[in-house]
């Protein structure tokens, strides 16, 4: 009986995955493996085995990688005791460039050791090591393998190419009764055609999987289905993509969209992540399969190596009959980075002794100058080395499928909180159906709908007019993205019609059982099941003849509305901290360019919170107005505002979120830096809006939805009578009218406060006013945010010493959070001479581990 063998991995751009997938290829002949995320298990189940290897890798500012959250959650609340037969082997990757170098690694170290573990090999691999990570994983690896010898069975290392799955092809795909098994290899011709028998006839110790050309039924095989594969066995959910808007000029160097997604599912988190799943792009894909002389029209059946008793997550399609372009575009990730370890496998498919050996220099770990030079210096794929070598290697679908990696999920900040959405009647009928009808379909609605909008239909028109929104809604923010953002609907604006149409469905599709035509209940479940994002695409030129662009951002922007995603909803980090809801606490928003978008749902929620807060009290009251705007105003001019303090390049380009801004200036103090203009390269955003009316808004928007929350009924009970509608609409608007007149009265008094007020209450809270801000920084030829965040020490040292205090960091890169911490470090210096850095230090790592400091950065 062979030992079982659990491998786990912690990865966020897929170096952990690479790693384990190496030691599962090299083993799996001699022991059954299990091998999972650490998402994947569970943790009770770690009891079932005597020998666990972990891999993980550090990202963010010390943080663990999203498929390991769950786990790393998991592990701290639940007080477990390992027995001392289980053991532990343990291998981290990081950079010791950065101060938290392999800070997941060395803290899993410690909670395992705490829970009594049995920690037999352990080590960690640094990328700034002559051979990156490369030697001590390889010198880890040993002792394991050596361990496994020692304590169990002598056993030979697998060098050979990995077969954990079969291929069967389908001769006839025109629903034939039987498929024949066939190797590719003798389908194929290349010029490399003389490559040796035993090439093309790789067995698992002596033929352990050989396998009879046999028929098998094809009634047997089901035809893989798209949908029930993702989200009935992945657990997926389909969103469809119902807006996809560039936020950037079209002559600016960075592509920003602005996306509306929207599923049947409901999605309720707050600080929420969406893991997207992205695909290949199809051009690309069918150029290298066929110059690989691969038939991208056949249809496979992939089938486990029957001999082998391995686990894995269930990721590919297994038994099901599926077109191999599919295959490829859906799971097969030919835009990684490539391994050396693959390498390895293609020296046993070329003929050519200068090829053969140009790759077993180029995967060898121990000199890594071929491996550094050729592939990681250029980040070339998978699909850059079959481009290149296409020639002189003799491959098939078999070979791809058991050495390629499996397409990973890339995740996103959902921008949306979930409590309030936009208008139901400002929604396109079309998309809901997009949901239920094939693809074919949905690109002939898509093309008709283009097509409607285009033309000016009047006839249409005049029959179903366009019903205007009664009052704009709080919290539908898609008009507030950028300066040159325009609000464009999605598809027609339809009738009251096409609205109670469309809410029959829902009801439908949501298994409502009752007939009800509850206007706030549908809007309920319509406002749950939009997902909004801002994708930056993620691009960079590696040489003057090569531009990299990553895999899900390149496929996010290239999306047309009705196009079909298949996303997973989890919590992000700032989740970690409920306290960041709770209005007591003063919150510190530091973020840059596009990464803003993990923050700025926690600023619309707080928004949310004093605008229900507002609402309650007005209850409480007796609906006495004044009493409340006083009440509220006193929210407004509190001491302890939060502040938030924004870096973008250009203020004309990508100042993402400018109007929308203007609505929390009421509980939140802006500082803004442009590094690339050359005048106003620091905004205050408050003073340079003291005098718009759109200060404002954020009261008015209160007011509006305390009166449309008295006037729901009304319009419900009068909805399917149009008579009726259109009296409701005039009054409406005729309040609405009287509304912004009472408003903009109270605007008047209160910006004159606001100027009155602004020496002693925010000079007191800055400890410095206005112009001495101005001075202080116009001398620098670029501001950016570190510099404000330097001006506002004294602040900025007492909210670091508030109890109530929380800081929510947002950058894409590593050394933005850095800069930051060490930026934090040296005001407590200042401030605080005596403490030496050791005690500093300790400080700021409490605060992040009880995530008073939070850093997110991924968006």
């Amino acid at each position: 009986m062979r030992e079982r063998i659990l491998l786990l991995y912690g990865s966020e751009y897929g170096t952990s995955y690479d790693c384990c997938r190496n030691i599962y290829y090299e083993l799996y002949t001699s022991f059954d493996i299990d091998f999972f995320s650490l998402n994947d298990i569970n943790i009770i189940s770690l009891y079932k085995y005597d020998n666990i290897v972990i891999i993980v890798s550090t990202t963010g500012y010390g943080c663990c990688p999203h498929n390991m959250s769950e786990f790393w959650l998991g592990l701290h609340n639940n007080n477990l005791i390992f027995y001392d037969n289980m053991k532990f082997h343990l291998f981290g990757l990081g950079d010791s460039s950065y101060d938290n170098y392999n800070q997941v690694a060395k803290k899993l170290k410690k909670k395992l050791k705490s829970l009594n573990a049995n920690i037999v090999n352990y080590s960690l691999g640094n990328y700034q090591h002559p051979s990156m990570h490369f030697s001590n994983f390889n010198i880890w690896k040993n002792n394991l393998y050596t361990f496994l010898k020692k304590n169990y069975y002598n056993f030979d290392i697998n060098t050979e190419v990995p077969l954990l799955y079969d291929v069967i092809i389908c001769e006839d795909n025109q629903n034939e009764n039987h498929v024949n098994i066939q190797n590719f290899n003798k389908k194929k011709k290349n010029i490399y055609d003389k490559t040796h028998k035993e090439e093309d006839n790789i067995n698992i110790n002596n033929n352990m999987n050989k396998m009879k050309n046999t028929t098998f039924l094809l009634k047997n095989v089901e035809n893989f289905n798209i949908d029930e594969h993702f989200c009935k066995l992945l657990n997926y959910n389909k969103f469809v993509v119902t807006k996809n808007e560039r936020c950037t000029n079209i002559n600016y160097e960075r592509d920003v969209r602005y996306m509306n997604l929207i599923t049947t599912d409901e999605c309720s988190n707050i600080c929420g992540l969406i893991k997207v799943h992205p695909f290949l792009d199809i051009n690309k894909t069918k150029e290298l399969l066929k110059l690989l002389k691969i038939n991208y029209n056949d249809y496979i059946v992939i089938i486990p190596n029957k001999n082998l008793n391995n686990k894995e997550s269930i990721y590919l399609p297994i038994n099901k009959k599926i077109k191999v372009l599919d295959l490829f575009i859906y799971f097969l990730d030919l835009n990684k980075i490539v391994t050396p370890f693959f390498f390895t496998y293609l020296t046993t498919k070329t003929s050519s002794e200068i090829h053969r050996n140009k790759f077993y220099k180029i995967s060898d770990t121990i000199n890594i100058s071929d491996y550094f030079s050729y592939v990681y210096q250029d980040k070339r794929s998978y699909f850059d080395i079959l481009f290149d070598f296409y020639n002189y290697i003799n491959i098939d679908i078999n070979f791809l499928i058991n050495t390629l990696p499996n397409i990973q999920d890339r995740s996103y900040s959902i921008l949306n909180i979930f409590t309030t959405y936009t208008n139901i009647h400002n929604y396109n009928f079309f998309n809901i159906y997009n949901l239920y009808v094939s693809q074919k379909f949905v690109s002939m609605l898509y093309f008709l709908k283009t097509n409607i909008i285009s033309n000016p239909l009047l006839d249409i028109q005049n029959l179903n007019s366009v019903q205007k929104l009664q009052s704009p809604v709080t919290h539908s923010y898609s008009n507030h993205i950028s300066n040159d953002y325009s609000e464009k609907n999605t598809g027609l604006n339809y009738s009251k019609i096409i609205g109670n149409i469309y809410k029959k469905i829902l009801k439908r599709i949501k298994g409502e059982t009752q007939y009800k035509d509850n206007t706030k209940k549908c809007t309920y479940m319509y406002k749950q099941n939009i997902i909004e994002l801002l994708v930056c695409l993620y691009k960079i030129e590696i040489n003057k003849n090569k531009t990299l662009k990553g895999l899900c951002s390149d496929y996010l922007v290239n999306l047309n509305p009705g196009s079909f995603v298949y996303s997973k909803i989890q919590n992000s980090m700032l989740a970690l901290n409920t306290n960041i809801f709770n209005l007591d606490y003063t919150v510190v928003y530091i973020s840059v360019g596009a990464a803003f978008s993990s923050l700025i749902q926690v600023l619309r929620q707080r928004h949310y919170l004093y605008s229900t807060q507002y609402i309650e009290s007005n209850h409480e009251k007796n609906h006495n107005v004044k009493q409340n705007q006083h009440h509220y105003k006193n929210i407004k001019i509190k001491e302890k505002k939060d502040l938030l303090f924004l870096g973008f390049r250009q203020k004309s380009q990508d100042f993402y979120f400018k109007d929308e801004m203007k609505s929390y200036l009421y509980f939140t103090y802006i500082f803004l830096a442009f590094s690339q203009d050359v005048e106003d390269k620091f905004v205050y955003y408050n003073m340079l809006n003291c005098n718009d009316s759109s200060r404002k808004r954020a009261e008015d928007n209160i007011i509006r939805n305390n009166n449309n929350d008295n006037n729901d009924n009304n319009r419900s009970n009068d909805h399917n009578n149009n008579h009726s509608n259109n009296h409701n609409n005039h009054s409406n608007n005729h309040n609405n009218h009287s509304n912004n007149h009472r408003n903009n009265h109270n605007y008047c008094s209160y910006n004159i406060y606001y100027e009155n007020h602004f020496e002693q209450n925010e000079q007191n809270y800055f400890k410095m006013s206005y112009e001495q801000m101005i001075n202080t920084l116009q001398k620098k030829k670029k501001i950016y945010v570190t510099d404000i965040i330097l001006m506002l020490q004294n602040t900025i040292y007492d909210l670091l010493k508030e109890k109530k205090t929380i800081i929510l960091i947002a950058g894409k890169s590593r050394p933005f959070s850095q800069n930051l911490i060490r930026t934090f470090i040296d005001i407590i210096k200042n401030k605080e001479p005596n403490k030496n850095m050791e005690e500093i230090n300790l400080f700021i790592k409490k605060k992040i581990d009880d995530f008073s400091i939070i850093l997110e950065s991924w968006y």
